[in-house]
């Protein structure tokens, strides 16, 4: 009799039944929780990315262009001249945006930067008014400035644009495939190592350097172009006309290409 009584309280609690019990139950909670979790993962999602997700794909792709105003006592700059004739065209798909740069060396960069950061462009070409007579698609910007005063008769104070930075930047775009291009379409231009020492070349280092800290998806450009003396004699007309012919083909191939890049990529960045 006893024996049955034992057996019988040995079957209401068994150590190993009752373990048995609790992890489930145990596993239960775990996987409630995790549900709870996920759930919550998902809602604040939903929630927060969402907006930032429908701000990216309706965002405007912008293409940013600059030049400089007149300087070494000339009536025009053909950079501007040329450059004003895109404002708000498209191209690929981007609206264009052209800025004015003042030929100083305290206040050049700053509308440049104020651009990037409000446009956050894929693109951006900056154009100057070049001393070879041809068209220069310029390879590289250096950390180097000379010092020739700008239109308030100021000179650097030292011979580096940014004190510890690299000794130059390199485009990523193509530039072999855009002088092809400009050469199928009977365009002649060269590719140049470098954007000079002067402001050119400050505000072209100072938009690789940018653009590489701060917006790495970008890709950036440097175009000398020839001086035109004026903007009334018919011949001077019809070299402004052919400019604006020729860096249209630039900024189209350079846009494409720059597609291509971002195509390539498999990390996607929230803004």
């Amino acid at each position: 009799m006893w024996l049955l009584r034992f057996h019988n309280a040995f079957n209401v609690y068994h150590p190993r039944r009752e373990c048995a019990r609790m992890w489930s139950r145990f596993r239960a909670r775990r996987i409630s929780v995790k549900l709870v979790f996920l759930a919550t993962v998902s809602f604040s999602l939903a929630f927060f990315a969402a907006p930032r997700i429908i701000n990216l794909a309706s965002r405007e792709e912008v293409i940013v262009l600059t030049a400089f105003e007149p300087f070494g006592g000339r009536q025009i700059n053909s950079s501007w001249e040329v450059i004003r004739r895109f404002e708000g065209k498209k191209i690929n798909g981007h609206r264009v945006v052209t800025i004015r740069l003042p030929v100083v060396w305290a206040t050049a960069w700053t509308p440049v930067q104020n651009a990037i950061d409000q446009y956050q462009p894929s693109l951006v070409i900056n154009v100057g008014q070049g001393a070879t007579g041809q068209l220069e698609l310029d390879q590289s910007a250096r950390n180097i400035q000379a010092k020739t005063p700008d239109n308030a008769g100021v000179r650097p104070t030292t011979e580096v644009i940014t004190v510890d930075g690299p000794p130059q930047y390199d485009t990523r775009l193509n530039l072999m495939a855009i002088n092809n291009r400009l050469a199928q379409k009977g365009f002649k231009a060269i590719i140049s190592p470098h954007a000079g020492t002067y402001l050119c070349n400050f505000v072209s280092y100072h938009s690789y350097e940018y653009l590489t800290h701060s917006y790495p998806r970008a890709a950036t450009l440097f175009v000398h172009v020839p001086v035109v003396a004026t903007v009334d004699v018919p011949d001077d007309q019809a070299k402004l006309n052919q400019l604006t012919d020729a860096l249209q083909l630039i900024v189209e191939t350079a846009s494409q290409q720059v597609s291509e890049l971002s195509a390539s990529q498999v990390l996607i960045a929230l803004p």
